[in-house]
């Protein structure tokens, strides 16, 4: 199931031959911008989600699973978090992709409080969301273009950082029950592609020529992106589908070239 907001999607950022196509236009829109990060909208959605198909007839609601990617993987952890701090173990397993440790609360604070299995994937490639470090995402079509690291105080508070607070590393370290995969060159948008990333690529220039922000293009050999073919076996194995099968495609990992790095939190 895909959960998706509207609002969420309108945050705001205008496309008249690019006069305001910056992150900095955003604190015009604060109506819009706030709709975009609207946390709490969003975890909402995604409980009444999960309370919707837990109570289908033809839905196993023991196999219940979130994934999500950039905002979305942050919120799933949220989620996923929250549910175990109530006692709740209705969330079986969970997928976050390049996940953003900027959503409130910062999901490596709380992510401790999740007893199922994580996954989560990144890439030290990704200029928004990198597996540890600084944000490298640059503006260039704005009135100052170069990096937006100095805007992300004013966009989202002054507790927030260049490093959204360690990034995914720093929601791995914090888990008690997690693996991190390290993609090997790919952008925030590519690694949540299939195939060669094509798709999403193409997505990532739209998003360039709308916004004006460069959310890179590595290069990168013509093979196929890894990240969902270990979702699902990473899934196949949680949620006891075809745990054999999953873990032994799990356990080919080590030798994958895809693959720069692979963490066990135990």
């Amino acid at each position: 199931m895909v959960i998706a907001s509207q609002n969420q999607g309108d945050c705001g950022v205008i496309n008249v031959d690019h006069p305001f196509a910056t992150l900095g236009n955003l604190f015009q829109l604060p109506v819009k911008f706030s709709n975009a990060v609207d946390f709490s909208g969003m975890a909402d959605d995604i409980r009444s989600n999960l309370r919707y198909l837990k109570n289908r007839s033809d839905v196993d609601s023991n196999r219940l699973a979130l994934m999500g990617h950039s905002m979305g993987g942050g919120m799933v952890v949220n989620v996923a978090s929250d549910l175990g701090a109530g006692g709740s173990d209705l969330v079986k397993a969970v997928v976050a992709i390049a996940p953003w440790n900027g959503v409130q609360p910062t999901p490596s604070s709380v992510v401790r409080s999740v007893s199922a299995p994580i996954l989560i994937f990144c890439s030290m490639s990704d200029a928004l969301c990198p597996c540890s470090g600084d944000v490298q995402l640059s503006d260039t079509q704005g009135v100052l273009t170069g990096s937006v690291s100095a805007e992300i105080p004013l966009l989202f508070g002054p507790s927030a950082d260049p490093t959204w607070r360690g990034g995914a590393m720093s929601i791995f370290d914090n888990a008690q029950n997690a693996v991190l995969i390290d993609i090997n060159r790919v952008s925030h948008f590519t690694i949540a592609g299939i195939d060669d990333g094509g798709d999403m690529q193409n997505f990532a220039d739209w998003a360039r020529s709308e916004s004006g922000l460069n959310f890179d293009r590595p290069s990168r050999p013509d093979v196929d992106i890894p990240t969902m073919e270990y979702a699902v076996a990473f899934l196949n194995q949680s949620l006891d589908l075809d745990a054999k099968l999953g873990q032994s495609f799990l356990d080919e990992s080590a030798s994958d070239s895809r693959i720069v790095d692979i963490r066990r939190s135990r």
